[in-house]
């Protein structure tokens, strides 16, 4: 009799052992909860040189983008790309995440000059579940002219974006 209880007594222990075990929170270190889509700015319609641009695009509050410390987005997230080449000047990007509903980027860049094509890329982190759609953002960009005969905005130069 006693060493059933005895047994017992052991089996309740490792029960109660293993039953503890897992479940504890904390990060996956095994995998991801997002994603990166991209989403690539390029500009048309126009034959004259650009010698830069401001654009702002607003995302969805779950599309974000990598950020310093500071809360600046990385230079490897948000860059020049296409027609356009060099570095973003650090202080021509903005980054505001206090809305509720939308994460909002600002980019001015006014050093770099190339024809119509692509001129941005930013890369952003996405749900695994999302599925990226260009109509899920709104932007908007200017663009003025490097010709110093012609300074000023280029009434008739436009952006698209596309987003995967």
């Amino acid at each position: 009799m006693k060493l059933v209880i005895l047994w017992s007594a052991a089996a309740s222990l490792l029960i109660m052992v293993i039953s503890g075990c897992g479940g504890g929170g904390g990060s996956a270190t095994g995998g991801s909860a997002t994603k990166t889509a991209t989403l690539v700015f390029s500009s048309y319609s126009t034959s004259s040189q650009i010698g830069g641009f401001a654009l702002t695009v607003t995302l969805p509050k779950e599309v974000t983008v990598k950020t310093d410390s500071t809360g600046a987005p990385l230079s490897s997230v948000v860059y020049l790309s296409g027609q356009f080449s060099g570095s973003l000047p650090s202080a021509g990007v903005t980054y505001d995440t206090t809305s509720g509903t939308s994460n909002k980027l600002t980019i001015i860049d006014g050093s770099s000059s190339g024809y119509a094509g692509e001129f941005l890329t930013i890369r952003c982190d996405v749900p695994i579940g999302y599925t990226p759609d260009v109509n899920d953002i709104s932007y908007s960009a200017s663009f003025w002219s490097s010709d110093l005969n012609n300074v000023g905005v280029l009434p008739n130069a436009y952006a698209k974006a596309t987003f995967n």
